[in-house]
């Protein structure tokens, strides 16, 4: 075997590897999600939730990608906008994987 098809093979496993990792992220139920954390949520939720900073949901919510309600100086995030925005971010991620490999 030489050299270059090792560097291929390896290339292809580590997408594969990459591409079940994906395919491994579930999408979220929103029933689920509101009976756990209720109708509305904090930022402090969706930091436990994506595990990321506070700065990133911010960054999230000012760019409009995620939407939110700002509430006196606190922002508020329907449950079911979030998991509309979530379950969107796995099928992006998965396409953008997809065509990368292809």
């Amino acid at each position: 075997m030489n050299y270059e098809n090792l560097i291929n093979e390896k290339i292809e496993s580590y997408l594969f590897q990459k591409y079940q990792n994906m395919a491994n992220c579930t999408k979220i139920s929103t029933n689920q999600l509101i009976a756990e954390l209720g109708l509305f949520l904090t930022i402090k939720d969706l930091q436990e939730i994506l595990k990321v900073s506070r700065p990133t949901i911010e960054r999230y919510i000012r760019q409009q990608s995620l939407p939110a309600a700002k509430i006196g100086r606190q922002y508020r995030i329907r449950t079911p906008d979030f998991v509309e925005w979530w379950n969107e971010q796995v099928e992006q991620g998965r396409r953008d994987l997809i065509k990368g490999i292809l």
